[in-house]
């Protein structure tokens, strides 16, 4: 099982409807991800984090549209399959924890109801069996009173419990693949540091791997092995979370770490990024970044820069790696 690929992504493209013909909020993203792996995509809001994680789960709406790239899930071309086919896939083999629970729990069914139907649906239980299943799933993401939870409602819940039981939905089924966008955005330090344990043991027994997708830069060193940077719609850097976190190549990277809030620093004025990423069509043909880069030269604003692969397997794509040959 040790580095055997579970999902490669490969040059994908999604668009939506723009004032002249149609602009690219995802270009050329690749990376990969292996079984029993968690893996880190970082970047601001705009960046694509989302919108790449919904072309996995087929959820892309129209007018949107995946144009072209390759998605391969455990052998599967997902950007083939049917919407049947697609539905029989999601929840039972890949499961998405979204960033808001309220819009993804349906308002008018309890929490029980909602469990046991993909319960029942994916794992072949009977109701009672699912209710039971649902009880223990609940006190796993540690909400108490789980019996009296599956009764209730989701608007009498917290945004936190909220959270909790679609964490607890989604790992109900032993996906292959959970795509966590923004999953401990809701809960308290505690609670977050349990979710975290135990998505780390399901990665660890081998029966899960997991993409997270995040701001939050202390989840990703916490949790993933390897980190996917991505701005204005690209992936801009890749590698071993330890690496990137000690020596950020990509002038984007940087920035990001250098805007965490550190301990000790009272009075200090925090760091933030100048300027808000490039809406999609708005972005001309050089580097997306070159508009807020403190290294930017006159080739960025005119030509993309390639994606450059160091030694170890970085990755990064900037001018200033052109004629590198290693970290």
């Amino acid at each position: 099982m040790l580095n055997e690929e579970l999902l490669v992504v490969k040059d994908l493209r999604v668009s939506y409807p723009a004032v002249n013909g149609r602009a690219a909020v995802v270009e050329n993203v690749s990376f990969s991800l292996n079984k029993a792996e968690i893996i880190g995509i970082v970047g601001e809001s705009g960046c694509g984090k989302s919108v790449t994680s919904r072309a996995i789960m087929g959820m892309v709406k129209k007018p949107g549209q995946i144009d072209r790239g390759s998605i391969l899930f455990d052998g599967k071309e997902l950007t083939q399959l049917s919407k049947k086919e697609y539905t029989a896939l999601r929840g039972k083999e890949i499961s998405m924890i979204f960033q808001e629970p309220m819009t993804a729990l349906n308002p008018v069914y309890t929490i029980g109801e909602q469990m046991a139907e993909c319960i029942c649906k994916h794992l072949k239980y009977n109701k009672k069996e699912a209710l039971e299943y649902a009880t223990e799933m609940l006190e796993k993401v540690g909400i108490s009173m789980p019996k009296d939870r599956l009764k209730q409602y989701p608007y009498e819940l917290s945004g936190g419990i909220r959270q909790r039981v679609m964490i607890a939905i989604c790992l109900s089924c032993h996906p292959k693949l959970l795509i966590a966008d923004e999953p401990t955005t809701a809960l308290d330090v505690t609670i977050q540091a349990q979710i975290l344990r135990l998505m780390q043991e399901l990665c660890k027994s081998g029966d899960m791997s997991t993409i997270v997708v995040t701001h939050d830069m202390g989840v990703v060193s916490e949790l993933c092995s390897r980190v996917i940077v991505m701005y204005a719609g690209n992936v801009v850097e890749t590698g071993a979370s330890d690496k990137i976190f000690k020596k950020p190549l990509h002038p984007y990277t940087k920035a990001l770490l250098k805007s965490i809030p550190k301990i000790g620093e009272k009075g200090e004025k925090l760091y933030a990024i100048p300027g808000t990423v490039i809406a999609p069509g708005e972005r001309s043909a050089g580097c997306r970044f070159c508009n807020r880069c403190e290294c930017c030269r006159e080739r960025c604003k005119t030509e993309m820069p390639p994606t450059i692969t160091m030694d170890g397997g970085r990755t990064v794509k900037c001018w200033l790696y052109e004629n590198a040959r290693g970290e």
